[in-house]
Protein backbone atom coordinates (compact mmCIF):
# COMPACT_ATOMS: atom_id res chain seq x y z
CA UNK A 1 0.00 0.00 0.00
CA UNK A 2 2.80 2.68 0.93
CA UNK A 3 4.06 1.87 -2.64
CA UNK A 4 0.97 2.46 -4.28
CA UNK A 5 0.38 5.77 -2.25
CA UNK A 6 3.92 6.88 -3.12
CA UNK A 7 3.18 6.20 -7.12
CA UNK A 8 0.00 8.28 -6.84
CA UNK A 9 1.49 11.28 -5.18
CA UNK A 10 4.46 11.20 -8.38
CA UNK A 11 2.78 12.67 -12.01
CA UNK A 12 3.58 14.40 -15.32
CA UNK A 13 2.38 17.78 -15.75
CA UNK A 14 1.67 18.06 -19.27
CA UNK A 15 0.63 21.98 -19.14
CA UNK A 16 2.83 23.20 -16.28
CA UNK A 17 6.36 23.25 -16.90
CA UNK A 18 9.54 24.39 -14.42
CA UNK A 19 10.37 27.87 -14.63
CA UNK A 20 13.80 27.04 -14.20
CA UNK A 21 14.64 24.11 -16.60
CA UNK A 22 11.45 23.87 -18.59
CA UNK A 23 11.10 20.10 -17.11
CA UNK A 24 7.22 18.75 -17.00
CA UNK A 25 8.11 15.90 -14.73
CA UNK A 26 6.42 17.36 -11.27
CA UNK A 27 5.49 16.65 -7.73
CA UNK A 28 2.75 18.53 -6.05
CA UNK A 29 4.31 20.02 -3.08
CA UNK A 30 1.78 21.43 -0.56
CA UNK A 31 0.24 24.85 -0.70
CA UNK A 32 1.14 28.03 0.06
CA UNK A 33 0.52 29.23 4.06
CA UNK A 34 -1.09 32.59 3.21
CA UNK A 35 -2.70 32.16 -0.33
CA UNK A 36 -3.58 28.56 -0.50
CA UNK A 37 -2.27 28.01 -4.22
CA UNK A 38 -0.93 25.32 -5.47
CA UNK A 39 3.00 24.58 -5.27
CA UNK A 40 5.17 22.66 -7.12
CA UNK A 41 8.23 20.90 -7.05
CA UNK A 42 10.55 20.19 -9.83
CA UNK A 43 12.14 16.53 -9.79
CA UNK A 44 15.28 18.00 -11.90
CA UNK A 45 16.35 21.08 -10.24
CA UNK A 46 14.07 20.63 -6.95
CA UNK A 47 12.95 24.39 -7.53
CA UNK A 48 9.97 24.96 -5.35
CA UNK A 49 7.09 27.28 -7.87
CA UNK A 50 3.43 28.38 -8.03
CA UNK A 51 1.94 28.39 -11.73
CA UNK A 52 1.51 31.56 -13.85
CA UNK A 53 3.73 33.78 -10.85
CA UNK A 54 7.35 35.35 -11.66
CA UNK A 55 10.45 33.11 -10.52
CA UNK A 56 11.48 34.38 -7.31
CA UNK A 57 14.50 32.65 -7.41
CA UNK A 58 15.87 33.99 -10.71
CA UNK A 59 19.09 35.44 -10.99
CA UNK A 60 20.19 38.49 -10.56
CA UNK A 61 19.96 40.69 -14.14
CA UNK A 62 21.49 43.73 -13.14
CA UNK A 63 24.95 44.37 -14.12
CA UNK A 64 27.56 45.36 -11.33
CA UNK A 65 30.65 45.19 -13.00
CA UNK A 66 33.53 42.92 -13.36
CA UNK A 67 36.06 41.95 -10.75
CA UNK A 68 39.41 43.96 -10.40
CA UNK A 69 41.34 41.29 -9.66
CA UNK A 70 39.74 38.23 -12.06
CA UNK A 71 37.55 40.04 -14.30
CA UNK A 72 35.00 38.04 -13.04
CA UNK A 73 31.42 39.54 -12.62
CA UNK A 74 29.96 40.64 -9.26
CA UNK A 75 26.98 39.24 -7.64
CA UNK A 76 24.90 40.70 -5.32
CA UNK A 77 25.78 39.44 -1.29
CA UNK A 78 23.72 41.53 0.70
CA UNK A 79 21.60 44.51 1.24
CA UNK A 80 20.60 46.64 3.53
CA UNK A 81 19.32 50.64 4.32
CA UNK A 82 23.00 52.11 3.35
CA UNK A 83 24.43 50.29 1.42
CA UNK A 84 24.69 46.98 -1.45
CA UNK A 85 27.36 44.56 -0.62
CA UNK A 86 29.11 42.86 -4.19
CA UNK A 87 31.37 39.99 -4.20
CA UNK A 88 33.25 38.00 -6.91
CA UNK A 89 31.32 35.03 -8.75
CA UNK A 90 34.62 32.89 -8.63
CA UNK A 91 34.76 32.57 -5.14
CA UNK A 92 36.63 30.86 -3.07
CA UNK A 93 39.32 31.49 -5.68
CA UNK A 94 38.87 35.03 -6.00
CA UNK A 95 37.66 36.94 -2.46
CA UNK A 96 36.88 40.48 -3.67
CA UNK A 97 34.07 42.24 -2.24
CA UNK A 98 33.08 45.64 -1.91
CA UNK A 99 30.71 47.94 -0.80
CA UNK A 100 28.70 51.18 -2.61
CA UNK A 101 26.62 53.38 -0.92
CA UNK A 102 22.83 52.90 -1.29
CA UNK A 103 20.68 56.32 -1.72
CA UNK A 104 22.82 57.93 1.35
CA UNK A 105 23.78 61.50 1.40
CA UNK A 106 27.93 61.71 1.37
CA UNK A 107 30.04 61.44 4.75
CA UNK A 108 30.15 65.29 6.17
CA UNK A 109 33.87 64.82 7.51
CA UNK A 110 34.08 68.50 8.27
CA UNK A 111 31.49 69.09 11.05
CA UNK A 112 29.32 72.72 11.24
CA UNK A 113 30.68 74.12 14.74
CA UNK A 114 30.72 77.69 14.99
CA UNK A 115 33.61 78.83 17.00
CA UNK A 116 32.50 81.77 19.13
CA UNK A 117 34.33 85.13 19.52
CA UNK A 118 33.86 85.03 23.17
CA UNK A 119 32.67 82.74 25.99
CA UNK A 120 30.62 83.79 29.26
CA UNK A 121 33.05 82.04 31.24
CA UNK A 122 36.87 82.61 31.61
CA UNK A 123 39.08 80.46 30.12
CA UNK A 124 40.56 78.51 32.89
CA UNK A 125 37.23 77.19 33.91
CA UNK A 126 36.27 75.88 30.32
CA UNK A 127 39.82 74.39 30.88
CA UNK A 128 39.32 72.54 34.04
CA UNK A 129 35.69 71.04 32.40
CA UNK A 130 37.61 70.01 29.38
CA UNK A 131 40.32 68.19 31.13
CA UNK A 132 37.77 66.40 33.18
CA UNK A 133 35.82 65.23 30.21
CA UNK A 134 38.37 64.65 27.82
CA UNK A 135 41.20 62.92 30.52
CA UNK A 136 38.54 61.94 33.77
CA UNK A 137 36.07 60.93 31.65
CA UNK A 138 33.53 62.52 34.06
CA UNK A 139 30.29 63.32 32.58
CA UNK A 140 28.59 66.42 32.07
CA UNK A 141 26.34 66.35 35.19
CA UNK A 142 29.61 65.64 37.26
CA UNK A 143 31.47 68.68 36.03
CA UNK A 144 28.36 70.70 36.73
CA UNK A 145 29.86 69.31 40.39
CA UNK A 146 32.88 70.04 40.33
CA UNK A 147 32.88 73.53 38.74
CA UNK A 148 29.92 74.50 41.20
CA UNK A 149 31.95 72.99 44.30
CA UNK A 150 35.96 74.49 43.25
CA UNK A 151 34.59 77.89 41.72
CA UNK A 152 31.23 78.29 43.50
CA UNK A 153 29.53 79.21 39.89
CA UNK A 154 26.72 77.54 38.36
CA UNK A 155 26.99 76.09 34.65
CA UNK A 156 24.68 74.19 32.79
CA UNK A 157 25.44 70.50 31.47
CA UNK A 158 24.65 71.58 28.38
CA UNK A 159 26.99 74.41 28.18
CA UNK A 160 29.66 72.39 29.16
CA UNK A 161 28.54 69.62 26.32
CA UNK A 162 28.36 72.53 23.91
CA UNK A 163 32.30 73.25 25.16
CA UNK A 164 33.40 69.91 24.63
CA UNK A 165 31.80 70.10 20.82
CA UNK A 166 33.82 73.25 20.15
CA UNK A 167 36.82 72.50 21.00
CA UNK A 168 36.59 68.80 19.29
CA UNK A 169 36.36 70.72 16.24
CA UNK A 170 39.30 72.66 16.69
CA UNK A 171 40.88 69.56 17.57
CA UNK A 172 39.48 68.19 14.40
CA UNK A 173 40.72 71.00 12.14
CA UNK A 174 44.54 70.20 13.87
CA UNK A 175 44.91 66.66 13.36
CA UNK A 176 44.09 67.20 9.48
CA UNK A 177 46.24 70.26 8.67
CA UNK A 178 48.30 72.14 11.88
CA UNK A 179 51.05 69.24 12.34
CA UNK A 180 54.22 69.42 11.33
CA UNK A 181 55.99 66.93 9.12
CA UNK A 182 57.52 63.87 11.12
CA UNK A 183 61.48 64.27 11.62
CA UNK A 184 61.64 60.35 12.01
CA UNK A 185 59.45 59.40 9.25
CA UNK A 186 57.59 55.60 10.00
CA UNK A 187 59.18 53.05 7.88
CA UNK A 188 56.56 50.27 8.87
CA UNK A 189 52.99 50.94 8.29
CA UNK A 190 50.35 49.34 9.90
CA UNK A 191 46.77 49.60 8.10
CA UNK A 192 43.52 48.10 9.38
CA UNK A 193 39.89 49.16 9.50
CA UNK A 194 36.94 48.52 12.07
CA UNK A 195 33.29 49.33 12.66
CA UNK A 196 30.96 51.46 15.02
CA UNK A 197 27.19 51.51 14.79
CA UNK A 198 25.62 55.28 15.05
CA UNK A 199 21.83 54.84 15.54
CA UNK A 200 22.15 51.79 14.11
CA UNK A 201 23.83 53.11 10.86
CA UNK A 202 27.80 51.66 10.58
CA UNK A 203 30.41 53.60 9.99
CA UNK A 204 33.88 52.18 8.69
CA UNK A 205 36.73 53.66 10.77
CA UNK A 206 40.09 53.06 8.65
CA UNK A 207 42.96 53.49 10.80
CA UNK A 208 47.14 53.99 9.89
CA UNK A 209 49.24 53.78 12.99
CA UNK A 210 53.39 53.38 12.73
CA UNK A 211 55.24 49.97 14.02
CA UNK A 212 57.59 51.71 16.38
CA UNK A 213 56.53 54.74 17.68
CA UNK A 214 52.77 53.67 17.89
CA UNK A 215 52.05 57.21 16.39
CA UNK A 216 48.46 57.28 14.64
CA UNK A 217 49.48 58.93 11.40
CA UNK A 218 45.62 59.28 10.13
CA UNK A 219 41.76 58.38 10.31
CA UNK A 220 39.47 57.65 7.50
CA UNK A 221 35.71 57.59 8.50
CA UNK A 222 33.36 56.19 5.83
CA UNK A 223 29.81 54.77 5.83
CA UNK A 224 31.39 51.94 3.47
CA UNK A 225 34.18 49.44 3.24
CA UNK A 226 35.38 49.62 -0.13
CA UNK A 227 38.96 50.28 -2.58
CA UNK A 228 38.04 54.06 -2.39
CA UNK A 229 38.15 54.84 0.79
CA UNK A 230 41.26 52.32 1.45
CA UNK A 231 43.12 54.25 -1.30
CA UNK A 232 41.65 57.71 0.34
CA UNK A 233 43.78 56.74 3.65
CA UNK A 234 46.78 55.75 2.00
CA UNK A 235 46.95 59.04 0.29
CA UNK A 236 45.95 60.72 3.63
CA UNK A 237 49.04 59.20 5.47
CA UNK A 238 51.43 59.77 2.48
CA UNK A 239 50.20 63.60 2.58
CA UNK A 240 51.36 64.05 6.25
CA UNK A 241 54.76 61.60 6.15
CA UNK A 242 55.79 62.98 2.90
CA UNK A 243 57.96 59.51 2.50
CA UNK A 244 57.19 56.10 1.89
CA UNK A 245 57.23 53.25 4.49
CA UNK A 246 59.35 50.20 3.43
CA UNK A 247 57.10 48.04 4.72
CA UNK A 248 53.42 48.03 5.50
CA UNK A 249 51.20 45.54 7.46
CA UNK A 250 47.27 44.23 7.10
CA UNK A 251 45.04 41.65 7.10
CA UNK A 252 43.69 39.69 4.33
CA UNK A 253 41.39 42.17 3.62
CA UNK A 254 41.22 42.54 -0.60
CA UNK A 255 40.75 45.92 -0.33
CA UNK A 256 43.25 46.67 1.01
CA UNK A 257 45.51 44.74 -0.94
CA UNK A 258 44.57 45.97 -4.19
CA UNK A 259 44.93 49.98 -2.75
CA UNK A 260 48.07 49.27 -1.27
CA UNK A 261 49.14 47.47 -5.14
CA UNK A 262 47.91 50.62 -7.10
CA UNK A 263 49.11 53.19 -5.04
CA UNK A 264 52.70 52.31 -4.20
CA UNK A 265 52.83 50.25 -7.28
CA UNK A 266 55.17 47.56 -5.71
CA UNK A 267 57.46 50.00 -4.06
CA UNK A 268 56.77 49.38 -0.92
CA UNK A 269 56.89 45.50 0.66
CA UNK A 270 53.35 44.20 1.74
CA UNK A 271 53.12 42.00 4.45
CA UNK A 272 49.44 39.85 4.93
CA UNK A 273 49.52 38.40 8.68
CA UNK A 274 46.78 36.55 10.15
CA UNK A 275 44.82 37.82 13.03
CA UNK A 276 46.65 37.58 16.52
CA UNK A 277 49.47 36.12 15.33
CA UNK A 278 52.48 34.87 17.58
CA UNK A 279 55.01 36.46 15.84
CA UNK A 280 55.47 40.23 16.57
CA UNK A 281 57.43 41.55 14.06
CA UNK A 282 54.65 40.24 11.64
CA UNK A 283 51.20 40.72 12.95
CA UNK A 284 48.74 44.08 13.40
CA UNK A 285 48.06 43.26 17.30
CA UNK A 286 49.17 46.47 17.98
CA UNK A 287 46.12 48.57 15.61
CA UNK A 288 43.87 45.83 17.06
CA UNK A 289 44.72 47.01 20.40
CA UNK A 290 44.02 50.58 19.41
CA UNK A 291 40.74 49.88 17.59
CA UNK A 292 39.48 47.82 21.18
CA UNK A 293 40.32 50.68 23.59
CA UNK A 294 39.13 53.39 20.97
CA UNK A 295 35.46 51.26 21.22
CA UNK A 296 35.51 50.44 24.71
CA UNK A 297 35.80 54.23 25.07
CA UNK A 298 33.61 55.14 22.66
CA UNK A 299 30.99 52.84 24.45
CA UNK A 300 31.82 54.33 27.73
CA UNK A 301 30.45 57.85 26.51
CA UNK A 302 27.42 55.87 25.91
CA UNK A 303 27.92 56.10 21.62
CA UNK A 304 27.17 59.57 20.51
CA UNK A 305 23.78 59.49 18.89
CA UNK A 306 24.68 61.81 15.95
CA UNK A 307 26.96 60.60 13.16
CA UNK A 308 29.09 64.51 13.93
CA UNK A 309 29.38 64.23 17.51
CA UNK A 310 30.86 60.33 16.84
CA UNK A 311 33.28 62.15 14.15
CA UNK A 312 34.37 64.57 16.70
CA UNK A 313 34.86 61.71 19.66
CA UNK A 314 37.44 60.17 17.01
CA UNK A 315 39.22 62.89 16.18
CA UNK A 316 39.92 63.83 19.89
CA UNK A 317 40.46 60.37 21.17
CA UNK A 318 43.07 60.63 18.27
CA UNK A 319 44.66 63.81 18.91
CA UNK A 320 44.94 62.79 23.04
CA UNK A 321 46.17 59.13 22.42
CA UNK A 322 49.27 60.91 20.07
CA UNK A 323 49.83 63.71 22.10
CA UNK A 324 48.53 63.06 25.91
CA UNK A 325 49.41 59.52 26.47
CA UNK A 326 52.84 58.15 27.53
CA UNK A 327 53.31 54.73 26.14
CA UNK A 328 55.16 52.33 29.17
CA UNK A 329 57.53 51.06 26.73
CA UNK A 330 58.57 53.76 25.29
CA UNK A 331 58.52 56.68 28.03
CA UNK A 332 57.32 59.15 26.07
CA UNK A 333 54.41 60.18 24.09
CA UNK A 334 53.91 58.38 20.25
CA UNK A 335 54.22 62.26 19.03
CA UNK A 336 57.59 62.65 20.50
CA UNK A 337 59.13 59.64 19.95
CA UNK A 338 57.74 60.53 16.02
CA UNK A 339 58.72 64.31 16.19
CA UNK A 340 55.97 65.77 15.44
CA UNK A 341 54.87 69.00 16.83
CA UNK A 342 51.60 71.43 16.50
CA UNK A 343 51.52 74.65 14.59
CA UNK A 344 48.55 76.81 16.12
CA UNK A 345 48.41 80.19 16.80
CA UNK A 346 44.89 79.86 18.17
CA UNK A 347 44.05 81.48 21.62
CA UNK A 348 41.42 79.16 22.20
CA UNK A 349 43.41 76.09 21.05
CA UNK A 350 46.80 77.42 23.34
CA UNK A 351 44.63 77.21 26.11
CA UNK A 352 42.78 73.49 25.19
CA UNK A 353 46.69 72.52 24.57
CA UNK A 354 47.69 73.75 27.86
CA UNK A 355 45.42 72.15 29.70
CA UNK A 356 46.20 68.54 28.24
CA UNK A 357 49.71 68.62 27.37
Amino acid sequence: MNGKKSLTRRFTMDKISCPKCNSTDLYRYGKEKHTGLQKYLCKHCKTQFVPNRPYKHKSNTNNFGNCPLCGSKLHLRKRNKNSIQLRCSKRPNCRYTVSIPLNSPPLQTTPDVKIPKFFRFPLHIISYALSLYFLYRLSSRQIKEKIQLKFSLSVSHTTIISWCKIFSSLIHNLFNSNLTTPKNPPSVWLIDETVIKVNGKKLFIFAILDYHSRYLITLNISPTKDLNQAKQTLLKALEFTKAYPKTIISDRAACLAIAIEQTFAGKVVHQKVHLYSKNPAKSNNRIERFFSTFKQNFKNRRNPRSIQNAILFSYTYAFLYNFKRVHSHLNSTPAQCLGVEINTYNPYMEVFLKCLI
